[in-house]
């Protein structure tokens, strides 16, 4: 759990998360956020004006380019503030990552559409004993790297709400960097 190690021990931001992220995924959120349905489209306008800030264009000139072309600028050109890496992951966990995202919500028992929790929903103060079985669920099916990801972007996105996760991960991170006994 490389990611959650170093959010809790060197502060890792939005953007130096972004940063370690290897090429795929950063391509996959970045397809997720023009392919998502944003209303309006605020994201991927805020995605724009990143690319063209990189590329030292004009925002008009960024809008001419294919999707393709700004899908690629922005997952290897683009250094995207906390509000666009905050998008990008949600993009990425919303488009391609619904069953990891639903595993979750399942074993801590939220409920949830495909992934999508109803805005009404008022959040419990959850017990480690239950976020640890949401991490475990999620263990039991999906690799580490993706587990490790979606635990950082919740945390990330909400520490207050997910502040028992510190506790739920604990075991899983010790048990990573435990050295093996002879």
């Amino acid at each position: 759990m490389e990611l959650w190690s170093a959010l809790r021990t060197t502060g890792l931001t939005p953007t130096r998360l972004w940063l370690r992220l290897d090429p795929e995924t950063r391509l996959d959120a970045a397809t997720a956020l023009y392919e998502h349905d944003w209303e309006g489209d605020p994201v991927q306008h805020e995605a724009n004006l990143h690319i063209a800030q990189a590329l030292k264009f004009r925002p008009q000139a960024v809008r001419k380019i294919s999707q393709a072309d700004r899908i690629k600028y922005l997952a290897k050109a683009v250094r995207p503030d906390r509000s666009l890496v905050s998008s990008l992951l949600l993009a990425l966990h919303l488009e391609k990552r619904k069953g990891l995202m639903a595993t979750f919500l399942d074993a801590v028992g939220i409920p949830h559409e495909d992934g999508l929790i109803d805005e009404e929903f008022e959040f419990p103060e959850f017990e480690t004993e239950k976020l640890t079985q949401g991490v475990d669920a999620l263990l039991a099916k999906h690799t580490e790297p993706q587990v490790d990801l979606y635990m950082v972007t919740l945390y990330m996105m909400d520490p207050r709400t997910w502040q028992g996760l510190i506790e739920a991960m604990r075991s899983h991170v010790q048990e990573e960097t435990t050295p093996a006994q002879d």
